[in-house]
């Protein structure tokens, strides 16, 4: 197995992501003139014994101590009796001009250069931005159409939280934001996104009961997610070998690959700082159950055997 340091590489990146019950997506707008005190707390919220991001080796740690709590919670009937390993992890996520603020923070502190020149060259999607890739080259509505937390408010930072509670979860969103000196520092988006109601968050609970660990449309979720080298157990590569996924597809490199979304990206060398990280996609998708069951119910005239056959045609797997 590849030598890879957990220590470097985002949490989530697993493909089990953090295990949780609840998750909140914040997202914050940086202020003018605070961008040097931001570049600072950046640093203490990601150093020290007391960082809040979550590396890999935390989450796989975290996933140890909830898989062992679900064995030992097979063999219990009452609900009530059922272990829940606490946990809690965190990442954070910055738009271009996100980073365009840290830069200036970090050029007023006299620190080195982020070098942030060759992105338009080596990343022009993110350096564009989902405001002009989305509606020009994904078929997205027009940006005037978007709900109020993705078009008020320039977005420069996102903060995902995920836990095995709310209580956890909101406590942890909440020393965070102080960390990075909430309000003064950062502040909410003026703008909600439905059917959260409150500014600036989004807010969700994976599906209860024995619909638990499924999505909505009732097939297993998180099958699909690439395993890595060199970062899942031996065990899972060899039983999944059609997964196996090298890291460095994942993870940033040096060298970025020659076409993006058929926009041209010439390989030029990205800064140090950037490898061994990930670009996170954000993307709210409508997804209507209703007119699912409809259309799979029509069966007979997909040359179905039944609704289960015509939704595993569909997804490109059975039910489980």
């Amino acid at each position: 197995m590849a030598e890879v340091n957990l220590d470097d590489i985002q949490g989530d990146l697993f493909n089990r992501g953090f295990p949780k019950f609840h998750e909140v997506y914040y997202f914050f707008h940086i202020l003018s003139t605070r961008e040097k005190e931001f570049s600072q707390k950046v640093k203490n919220l990601v150093s020290g014994e007391g960082k809040h991001i979550s590396s890999l080796k935390k989450v796989l740690e975290d996933w140890k101590g909830v898989d062992g709590a679900a064995r030992k919670n097979r063999t219990i009937d009452d609900p009530a009796k059922k272990e829940v390993v606490p946990t809690c992890n965190a990442l954070i996520a910055f738009s271009k001009s996100g980073l365009d603020k840290i830069q200036t923070g970090l050029t007023l502190a006299g620190r080195p250069s982020l070098d942030l020149r060759n992105l338009k060259l080596s990343d022009p999607i993110f350096d564009m931005g989902m405001r002009e890739d989305g509606p020009n080259n994904l078929n997205d509505p027009p940006v005037d159409d978007w709900d109020p937390l993705f078009r008020k408010t320039t977005i420069h930072g996102l903060l995902k939280i995920a836990g095995s509670s709310p209580e956890i979860v909101n406590d942890e969103l909440d020393h965070i934001k102080r960390i990075l000196g909430y309000p003064y520092v950062i502040k909410d988006i003026d703008g909600n996104s439905p059917p959260t109601q409150i500014n600036s968050k989004l807010e969700g609970n994976t599906r209860p009961g024995k619909e638990h660990g499924h999505e909505h449309f009732g097939f297993r979720d998180g099958l699909s997610q690439p395993l890595l080298k060199g970062i899942n157990s031996p065990e899972a590569l060899k039983a999944d070998p059609y997964m196996q996924t090298n890291q460095n597809i994942i993870t940033v490199t040096s060298n970025p690959p020659g076409t993006q979304d058929g926009i041209e990206a010439y390989p030029k060398d990205r800064p140090p700082w950037m490898v061994n990280g990930s670009f996170l996609a954000f993307r709210k998708l409508e997804q209507d159950v209703q007119k699912w069951i409809d259309l799979v119910n029509k069966f007979a005239d997909a040359g179905c055997k039944n609704a289960d056959h015509c939704g595993a045609k569909l997804m490109g797997r059975w039910k489980s």
